[in-house]
C-alpha cells in the first residue's frame, strides 16, 4: 500500500463527508453523472455552464505525459482556487506549486486516478 512522504493527503475527506450544500458535492454529483457507468467522463460532455455555481471552487487539471512524467497542466481555474494556490492562471504548474515529496505524492496520484478513479477532498 502506498503511504505518501509529504502531509499533503494527511486527513482527506470522503464525498459522504463533505456537506450536501458544498459547491464540492455539488460538482461530484454533477460529474458521476457525466461518468455514468464509465471511470471517466469525456471532456467533450463537459459543460461548466451547467454548474455555473461551483466554478469559483473548481479546477480541471489535464494530466500532461511529457519527458517520462506526469506534468499537471491546469486548463481551468476558479477565483478561489487561484486565491488558494497562488498560480498565476491557466498553464503547467508541476514546477511552479509543488516540489520534492509533495511534487512526487501527486505524481503517483494522478498516475494510480487514472488507474482506478477514485473521489476525496
Amino acid at each position: 500500500m502506498w503511504k505518501p512522504k509529504s502531509r499533503s493527503f494527511n486527513n482527506p475527506l470522503w464525498v459522504e463527508n463533505v456537506p450536501e450544500d458544498h459547491p464540492a458535492r455539488h460538482f461530484y454529483h454533477y460529474w458521476r453523472e457525466l461518468c455514468g457507468d464509465r471511470n471517466f467522463a469525456l471532456k467533450a460532455e463537459f459543460n461548466p455552464a451547467q454548474i455555473v455555481q461551483c466554478l469559483p471552487n473548481i479546477a480541471v487539471i489535464k494530466l500532461q505525459y511529457d519527458q517520462g512524467m506526469f506534468d499537471p497542466y491546469l486548463s481551468l481555474a476558479g477565483e478561489k482556487i487561484l486565491k488558494l494556490s497562488r498560480l498565476p492562471g491557466a498553464g503547467s504548474f508541476r514546477k511552479n506549486l509543488f516540489s520534492g515529496d509533495e511534487l512526487e505524492d501527486r505524481l503517483y496520484l494522478y498516475a494510480s486516478l487514472i488507474k482506478k478513479p477514485q473521489c476525496l477532498f
